[in-house]
């Protein structure tokens, strides 16, 4: 008994598009995270400087 089989590998012109997307998305979502954070950091600076 023999088997025989064929395998095809496939090219996508546009995988290594895909890591490079990835990477901005980490990277923007890291930078809205920090500008939320400085976002509220001025909102709360505010806040004191009123109380005051």
């Amino acid at each position: 008994m023999s088997y025989s089989y064929r395998v095809y590998g496939v090219d996508y012109p546009y995988s290594l598009l895909s890591l490079l997307a990835f990477v901005f998305m980490i990277v923007g979502s890291a930078l809205s995270v920090y500008g939320y954070i400085r976002f509220m950091e001025g909102a709360v600076e505010k806040t004191r400087k009123r109380r005051r």
